[in-house]
Order: C-alpha cells, then sequence, then structure tokens
C-alpha cells in the first residue's frame, strides 16, 4: 500500500478516485472497491467480505445475534447504524435536506438516491435500479422489490406461528404478532409535532399527512417559513411550530365529540371524527361520484381510475391504491378466518368485522344522530335512519 498518498489537509486520498478519508485503515478498505478484494471470508457460508468489521456483523446474520436493541418497541438490530437509523423512525427525524427542494429525508443515502431521480438528470434512466415488471415503481434495493412484487403475485411467505394468518415480509408478521396476539396494541411511534403515539410508521405518517400539512412555509416571509394555524406566530424550523403546538395549543384533549366519548387535542381532529358520525364527505373523486372524509383517502382513490402507483390484485380485476388495501382485500380470496367472537365463535377474516359484530352481543351505540337523540350499533343503521326520518329537513 506504498501507493496511498497523505494529502496535506491531513487526509488519506483515493489513487483511483481522489476520495479522501481520514483515517488509513478506511481508505484501504476503500480501494477493495476499486480492485475487487474481499480477503474476509464468512466461517458458516461462501460469502467475502472487504472489512473484519463487516464480516462480523455478517456472521451475526448466521447466529442471531442482534446486540442493538431499540428502548422504544422490541426491534433489535446487528449494527449499530441500523438502531439509528431505526430510531429516526419513531421520532420522525430527517436531518438530510435535499438543496434542490424541501424534502428532508433520514440517511444520506435516501437523500443522494431522491437527488439522483428527480434532479441530476441521472435518475431519469434505472441505471442501478430495480424495477418493478408488474407496474412502473423502482426500488434501490433487490430485497424490497422482492417484497413489493409479493404484491402482485399474492405470495406471502411469512406464517404467523400462532394463527393461519399468511405475509409478504417479516415486518408485516411482526406487526401482526404485536397487535393482535401480544394482548395490547403497542403505540411505539411517536409524532415529533403533537406527541400523539401510533402502533405503525405508516399510522404515524398518515398523521403527518391529515394533520400536520398545516406547518406549511409562508412564502411571504422566507426567515420565518412555519406559520401556527391556531395563532399568528410563525418560526424558523418546523420543529420550534411543533414545540410551540405542544406547549400552547396541545395541552389536553379538550375538544369532546357531542355524539360520543371521544375527545380530541384539536378542533380539527375533532371536525373530522364528526364526520364519521354525520355521513359528510365533501372531498369528491375527479373521476366518478364518490366523495371522502379526507383529502389524502380521495387521492387514493383516484389512483384506483389513472392506475398510478397502483396494486393490483392477481385474483380479480380490482385495483388499490395502496398495498395495505390490498392485502386487506385479499383476505376475500381465501378461506382463513382468524378473528374469532368470544360469546357465539362466529368467525371473521378482518379484524375491523369481529369488533363491529361484537356490538350485537353488548349494549355500545356509538353512532348517535345529529338531527335527533336516536343511537344505533352500526353507521349503516344510521345512513338509513337519517335516510328515511331527517331526508327532506336537510
Amino acid at each position: 500500500m506504498s501507493h496511498i498518498k497523505e494529502s496535506t489537509q491531513g487526509k488519506y486520498v483515493c489513487p483511483h478516485c481522489n476520495k479522501r478519508l481520514r483515517e488509513r485503515e478506511r481508505l484501504v478498505v476503500h480501494i477493495r472497491t476499486h480492485t475487487g478484494e474481499r480477503p474476509f471470508k464468512c466461517s458458516h457460508c461462501d460469502k467475502c467480505f472487504r472489512s473484519e468489521q463487516t464480516r462480523k456483523m455478517h456472521i451475526r446474520t448466521h447466529t442471531g445475534e442482534k446486540p442493538y436493541k431499540c428502548s422504544q418497541c422490541d426491534k433489535s438490530f446487528i449494527a449499530s447504524s441500523g438502531l439509528v437509523f431505526h430510531r429516526r423512525m419513531h421520532s420522525g427525524l430527517k436531518p438530510f435536506k435535499c438543496p434542490d427542494c424541501d424534502k428532508n429525508f433520514r440517511t444520506a443515502s435516501d437523500l443522494e438516491w431522491h437527488r439522483r431521480r428527480l434532479h441530476t438528470g441521472i435518475g431519469n434512466s434505472t441505471q442501478g435500479a430495480h424495477v418493478c415488471p408488474h407496474c412502473p415503481k423502482i426500488y434501490r434495493y433487490p430485497s424490497k422489490l422482492a417484497v413489493h412484487i409479493r404484491t402482485h403475485t399474492g405470495e406471502k411467505p411469512y406464517k404467523c406461528p400462532l394463527c393461519d394468518t399468511w405475509y409478504t415480509s417479516v415486518e408485516g408478521r411482526r406487526m401482526h404478532l404485536t397487535r393482535i396476539h401480544s394482548g395490547t396494541e403497542k403505540k411505539s411511534f411517536q409524532c415529533s409535532l403533537c406527541s400523539e403515539n401510533f402502533s405503525s410508521y405508516s399510522a404515524l405518517t398518515e398523521n403527518r399527512k391529515t394533520l400536520h400539512k398545516r406547518v406549511s412555509k409562508s412564502a411571504d416571509e422566507p426567515g420565518t417559513p412555519y406559520k401556527c394555524s391556531h395563532c399568528d406566530k410563525k418560526f424558523k424550523t418546523a420543529s420550534g411550530c411543533g414545540k410551540h403546538l405542544r406547549n400552547v395549543h396541545l395541552t389536553g384533549k379538550t375538544y369532546k365529540c357531542p355524539w360520543c366519548d371521544k375527545q380530541y387535542a384539536l378542533p380539527s381532529l375533532l371536525t373530522l371524527h364528526k364526520r364519521s358520525h354525520t355521513g359528510e364527505r365533501p372531498f369528491k373523486c375527479t373521476h366518478c361520484d364518490k366523495r371522502f372524509i379526507t383529502k389524502p383517502t380521495c387521492n387514493k382513490h383516484i389512483q384506483l381510475h389513472t392506475r398510478e402507483n397502483g396494486h393490483h390484485c392477481p385474483d380479480c380485476d380490482k385495483w388499490f391504491g395502496s398495498a395495505s388495501r390490498l392485502r386487506d382485500h385479499s383476505k376475500v380470496h381465501t378461506v382463513d378466518k382468524p378473528y374469532q367472537c368470544a360469546d357465539c365463535e362466529k368467525c371473521f377474516k378482518r379484524k375491523s368485522n369481529l369488533v363491529e359484530h361484537e356490538r350485537i352481543h353488548s349494549s355500545d351505540t356509538p353512532y348517535k344522530c345529529p338531527l335527533c337523540d336516536s343511537r344505533f350499533k352500526f353507521s349503516k343503521k344510521l345512513k338509513q335512519h337519517k335516510r328515511v326520518h331527517h331526508e327532506e329537513e336537510s
């Protein structure tokens, strides 16, 4: 390694690409990316690696050792870097900002991939990417593409050890075990803006889309682009605005639903909830007559018409706006009914169907008519009631 030169800045320069590294050992490993040398062989399989540290981490995939455990959920990792990235899912932290647009990312590699695809011109090609053969989606890693393809093929190789439910990914099975078989649904994902906790990262993302889009940029004052929707205060950062929201406006769930016992910290959340009682659906599809309670739900539906980023059921001709909706729909093509009623032993394919059915055995009537004092066990009964008794009044 006599050809390694130390620069005047005290860094080591790669003779192949002029990349500079602070430590000689790191440069030695980096040069192997050019030479293809992989001197460290796994003792369990035939794989070889550029560094001893990478080999040690790989061996943990054979031994099952995951020494880096998340303090907020049950996940563990073979490397500390995996835990660092995972923690950002709980906190919502995205420290890497794109210099070409307003998007932020959890990792530097995610930012690099975003810029390569959208801003540098390289991304117009599929070079270095993995393209789904069934739809236009592109993935950085073949493992991610493999999981995605299963939403098209219907393949579900991961079985729950406690029931007959199957999943397309290990993560889907893990979430199922936590939600269904642990007895309690853990809510390990906290929103950094309102401190609300959620059971999954997808639920946390949906919360940000529907609730926190109000933390938006104000073009007239570029120095303080984030404006609070509850007062006239403006902030330099979204986190500063979020802290203000939590300390000033989200001090308690003071907004109570007049038709049920639910309470909310914001009037905007209460407004959304009220629509489940009133039947109000202000967002209309531009392609058909269907209406929706929230704009994100409407946008997902529109994808069914445009087939953009859509998910096609392999067993029928239906399309869905998200992979989760396709997974839920796929249950109609199976005979499995893992959710059993404790009172009458009737079984259901979906947990939501079981929850609705259990109201038959209870006195719970969560749906109150906003025009009279009548209450109902099911939302469809409330809709029928309003149509028959209050259609003329409206």
